[in-house]
């Protein structure tokens, strides 16, 4: 009997060590430790944007998720640099006064009968939002701006609108030319 206590105590004392070397409590689980009875299929929420820089309209949990949906729906496949320039854009038309003054009113905004965003037209705005386009947000709301100042954004192959064509560059990342 003596032998199993002086093992038990000695094995205690190795863990107290282990665990002391590492820095860690025992008995307390790091991120990367699954819990027990944890469902691994559900995914977690998306993570709370952090606060805008002063001039970057604060918004909703649900308008983030808009301009994600626009982001995944318009840049896809883009840049990741790209996917925050069209995130910045939209915040850019919000700020003007040239334009409504949220990102549901950018999105949906219906111009001389023209959709400001092809992808509210076809529906493709539905569409969930992915991790990218839900960083790509984030950063944009931040305050992030690699369009330099652009109010749109077009893809040359796609688009013959003459309108758009005339406007001042400001970037081409990807396969978008951004616009003033």
């Amino acid at each position: 009997m003596e032998n199993h206590t002086l093992t038990i105590a000695a094995i205690i004392a190795l863990l107290i060590l282990a665990v002391a070397g590492t820095g860690e409590q025992p008995g307390v689980l790091t991120p990367s430790e699954p819990v027990l009875g944890e469902d691994s299929s559900q995914s977690a929420p998306p993570p709370t944007p952090p606060a805008p820089a002063p001039d970057v309209p604060q918004v909703s949990p649900e308008d983030r998720l808009l301009l994600a949906r626009l982001i995944r729906a318009e840049a896809e496949g883009e840049p990741f640099e790209g996917q925050v320039a069209v995130g910045a854009t939209v915040l850019n038309r919000v700020k003007s006064p040239s334009y409504p003054d949220t990102i549901p009113g950018v999105i949906y905004q219906i111009d001389s009968g023209y959709w400001q965003y092809q992808v509210v037209q076809n529906g493709s705005i539905n569409l969930p939002p992915t991790p990218t386009s839900l960083a790509a947000a984030d950063q944009a709301l931040r305050g992030d701006d690699p369009s330099w100042g652009a109010i749109g954004f077009y893809n040359p192959a796609k688009t013959n609108n003459p309108w758009v064509r005339s406007r001042p560059v400001t970037r081409v990342i990807g396969n978008h030319v951004f616009f003033r």
